[in-house]
């Protein structure tokens, strides 16, 4: 005998589904099975990855996440859209993007081990999938389509979220942004790797996402811890009058940089003059 369809809560239980919930759920199953992200599944990978999902119903405006708060979960847009929306530390609300069908957002903490980044509600009625951690690292863990997209995600999405909240880079317009991401890397750097060294020609702006670093000259030196609560960079005076670095630059431990070549940000002065008034008097 069959069993009656049903879907799973989030106590692990499951309850019943109507029939226009179960052609729902049959819609959304059939979505994820043709989902770009995991084409190079198999029938029983993919299988395994349904059974762990749920699906979300979000009306217009509701809060789906919210910055700050713990992250454990990812989502697919499937109908509908959301928009995301930053708060610098003591500043308003800023929003950064419109996400549509077919994009996830969420991964960013799971990715990263922290609390969510950014606040997330619906634009419009929409229709979601969400998958909680353990399912995000078995899907991580049997496609490596998902794992590469996933990385290109988190830091794309990452850049975008970092300039905005750095106050020096926060009145650009959304269109400039996403210009300079296009140019700009995030470069990871381990302990006694430099950066720059004092004396040679500052090859780019440096600003720093997460880690620790010294600053290190003939006078001695300092160590600076970054921790979220201050946007740290470099480069901003050299770039301005083609100086070379004043210090050296030294990861004491895994260290995130932003870093954006020198000619790209005389490129994007040019662009945007009364930006670049502002850029000159920064400190």
């Amino acid at each position: 005998m069959a069993h009656p369809a049903s879907v799973r809560l989030r106590n692990g239980s499951r309850r019943p589904i109507l029939m226009d919930e179960k052609q729902q759920l049959d819609e959304v199953k059939s979505y994820f099975k043709s989902w770009p992200l995991v084409s190079d599944l198999g029938p029983e990978d993919v299988d395994a990855a349904i059974a762990d999902m749920k699906i979300r119903q979000f009306k217009q405006s509701e809060l789906i996440i919210r910055q700050g708060d713990k992250g454990d979960s990812f989502f697919i847009i499937l109908s509908g859209s959301a928009s995301v929306s930053v708060r610098p530390q003591g500043g308003d609300e800023i929003t950064v993007a419109t996400l549509r069908p077919g994009t996830t957002f969420g991964e960013m903490s799971i990715l990263a081990g922290a609390p969510r980044n950014a606040t997330v509600r619906a634009s419009e009625p929409s229709l979601m999938i969400e998958i909680d951690q353990e399912g995000f690292n078995q899907l991580a863990k049997r496609s490596a389509v998902f794992k590469n997209s996933m990385d290109s995600l988190y830091l794309s999405r990452g850049l975008v979220t970092h300039l905005k909240m750095t106050p020096v880079f926060s009145s650009l317009s959304s269109q400039a942004i996403e210009d300079l991401i296009s140019q700009a890397m995030l470069k990871i750097y381990h302990p006694g790797d430099v950066l720059g060294k004092q004396g040679e020609p500052a090859y780019a702006f440096l600003l720093f996402k997460e880690g620790t670093f010294s600053l290190e000259n003939e006078q001695g030196s300092q160590t600076i811890v970054i921790d979220g609560s201050e946007p740290r960079y470099f480069g901003h005076e050299e770039i301005l009058s083609g100086q070379p670095w004043k210090f050296t630059i030294k990861a004491q431990c895994r260290l995130e940089v932003v870093e954006i070549h020198r000619e790209h940000m005389i490129r994007l002065i040019d662009a945007n003059p009364d930006w670049g008034v502002r850029f000159a008097t920064q400190k």
